[in-house]
């Protein structure tokens, strides 16, 4: 740009959304028994849990990758129940599709979510088995742009117009591992137990922004499945192992908002001496918005020369509020609804949540969602499975009224628990939810400009303007190339008012130019 007619510019930054895609890809994997468990006769179940993936960004994709964990339930060839985990990789490859005018550096930001939606087990032989998973893989990807200008060097017969947006920079936190213990003493009049197995879930209850840090509370529901040598069923005990952390979050400030989501990443059992002694690792993640102010030009002009603009639309991010929630989730059906024969009882069951849709009315976000519940069913000699899916709702009250407002969201079945009464199963479920708000908001900000020829005199020595509903100050004095405080004072117009404000023409008829 050349100087001599341009202004001379520094360009701002504001957040900007670079990428916003879902992918669903499909995993499978080939898994052999450890040599310590017996070989598998029916299978009953396999479940799914993950760690947040490690990120890779270049060659314009983004790469996601980790280890997802399996848990086999099956009946082995003794007739009793058996739990084999088994570990498996995935990695997910994603395009980013950005403006050129979004700099994906280091200050790019990536909020990912990686859902395990569907898993299924095949038996190929008594000690080996074929998982199938399909995972979603929904990626928000936030960059810097480069496209608001300020001026730092002008002379006097340039007007500029100065307008400001609430941006919010998204801060991802990750907290150290939280080790957690319990003693659990099971009653010894019920004869020697055996732990089939055991896997745990996090509830994140309350969440708070401070200085550089989240603070986190909730718990860790840690469920076992045990089976007597009594011969009887095996029984599901729930333990929950409170605890509070502190996250690292560099930037955040008291009037963040947040939402954080935790993970199991490692568990050991021992049993000692009738005792049941844990050891849990759980990892925390935040994710926080704060808003910042961000002035730049969103017009200009000359008084003395033809004027050329061009002017970029931008999509800015406001954040609304962060949110962590838990409900009780109690439905019943029909035992031939759900598939289930007469005489049945459960042993255990378990469930994932899936959010399908969000709508904005009345001040609350309402949230709409599916439940897939497995069960264990056993009729007095033999198990078998059945799934089920219902639906479920949950209203959040908004803290600000925005109709068209974005939402990101991921739920959860913290615990359950199934029970056959009569000719209905009923399904009680712990659900957890976790999420931001935020608002789009359309501005147009000057991207260049230009001088031009310089302007002709005008005849006369002045001119009566009529201004049309909707016109401003800025309007009016730009058509006429005209100093803003001039036609201002001139005219007597209200003080301390925005040039591009409806309310800059309050009550007046007619302009002297």
């Amino acid at each position: 740009m050349d100087k001599n007619n341009a202004f001379y510019e520094e360009y701002g930054e504001v957040v900007l959304p670079a990428s916003d895609k879902i992918i669903t890809s499909e995993m499978s994997g080939d898994f052999s028994l450890p040599d310590y468990q017996p070989e598998i006769k029916r299978l009953l179940r396999v479940t799914a849990s993950m760690l947040p993936p490690s990120k890779y960004f270049g060659a314009g994709e983004a790469e996601f990758a980790g280890n997802i964990d399996y848990y086999v339930l099956y009946m082995g060839s003794d007739n009793e129940v058996y739990c084999a985990p088994l570990t498996g990789e995935y990695n997910v490859h994603m395009p980013i599709d950005k403006e050129d005018y979004i700099d994906l550096g280091d200050e790019l930001v990536t909020v990912a979510q990686i859902t395990p939606e569907l898993v299924s087990g095949r038996v190929t032989s008594p000690r080996h088995i074929t998982v199938k998973c399909r995972l979603k893989t929904h990626a928000r990807i936030y960059g810097t742009g480069k496209v608001i200008g300020t001026i730092t060097k002008c002379d006097g017969s340039i007007e500029k117009l100065k307008s400001e947006v609430q941006n919010a920079d998204v801060i991802l936190g990750a907290g150290e591992m939280l080790t957690l213990t319990d003693e659990m003493i099971p009653d010894a009049r019920d004869g020697e137990f055996r732990v089939v197995c055991a896997d745990g879930r996090v509830l994140v209850s309350e969440v708070s922004a401070g200085k550089d840090e989240v603070i986190c509370r909730g718990e860790l529901y840690l469920k076992m499945i045990m089976s007597r040598e009594n011969g009887t069923l095996p029984t599901v005990t729930v333990r929950r192992m409170p605890f509070s952390s502190i996250v690292a979050a560099e930037g955040v400030t008291p009037d963040s908002s947040a939402y954080a989501k935790g993970s199991l990443a490692e568990l050991t059992l021992t049993v000692d001496e009738g005792r049941i002694l844990t050891e849990a690792g759980v990892l925390l993640e935040t994710v926080c918005q704060k808003n910042r102010p961000v002035e730049y030009i969103s017009d200009m002009y000359s008084v003395t020369n033809e004027s050329e603009c061009v002017y970029r639309e931008l999509t800015v991010p406001k954040g609304i509020s962060g949110f962590n929630r838990n409900f009780t989730f109690s439905e019943s059906m029909t035992l031939s609804e759900a598939g289930i024969g007469e005489n049945m009882s459960v042993m255990d069951a378990c469930g994932v949540a899936v959010l399908d849709e969000f709508r904005f009315e009345g001040g609350k976000c309402k949230m709409l969602g599916k439940c897939r519940f497995n069960l264990q069913l056993f009729d007095g000699s033999d198990y078998s499975g059945a799934e089920i899916e219902m639906p479920f709702k949950y209203e959040y009250d908004m803290p600000e009224a925005v109709e068209d407002a974005e939402v990101e969201a991921e739920a959860g079945v913290v615990s359950c628990r199934a029970r056959v009464d009569g000719e209905r199963v009923g399904i009680d479920a712990e659900i957890s939810l976790c999420g931001r708000v935020w608002e789009n908001i359309k501005c147009t900000a000057l991207e260049s400009y230009r001088l031009g020829e310089e302007l002709s005199a005008r005849s006369g020595e002045i001119c009566v303007c009529y201004p049309a509903k909707g016109d401003t100050l800025w309007d009016i004095a730009k058509k006429y190339n005209a100093p803003l405080n001039v036609v201002s004072e001139a005219n007597k117009l209200m003080q301390n008012v925005k040039a591009d404000s409806v309310q800059s023409l309050e009550g007046t008829e007619y302009l002297v130019i």
